[in-house]
């Protein structure tokens, strides 16, 4: 999917998924605590034979209320994974809708394992 933007008497902008997704995460990974982003398997083999899908742990879908993200990720061992949720979802929302202007409807977030340190 391909995100437009209209810039007044200039024409169309038009945002990649995966550039969409590059945004989300850095964002994520901003934040102490997101040890990895990761796909599941099934979202793996999904994504080799479809369009779409999760690139970089991140899924990216729109419509008329802006687009819904989900991100799977993996987290340090000994944080509030609550806590952590909350801060990657206000901090992946701030930074798209700061650089390509598009309305985050949600940032839902997996939780797909704990990493601990070695």
């Amino acid at each position: 999917m391909e995100n437009k933007v209209h810039l007044e008497q200039k024409g169309d902008l038009t945002i990649s998924d995966e550039a969409i997704s590059t945004i989300v995460a850095i964002a994520a990974k901003e934040i102490d605590g997101v040890a990895s982003l990761k796909h599941n398997l099934s979202e793996q083999l999904s994504a080799l034979f479809s369009r779409g899908g999760f690139r970089k742990g991140v899924k990216v879908e729109g419509d008329e209320r802006g687009i819904t993200l989900d991100l799977n990720m993996r987290v340090e061992y000994g944080v509030n994974v609550n806590d952590l949720a909350i801060k990657v979802q206000e901090n992946i929302k701030s930074a798209v809708e700061a650089m390509i202007d598009i309305k985050v409807a949600a940032v839902n977030v997996n939780v797909l394992g704990v990493e601990s340190e070695k």
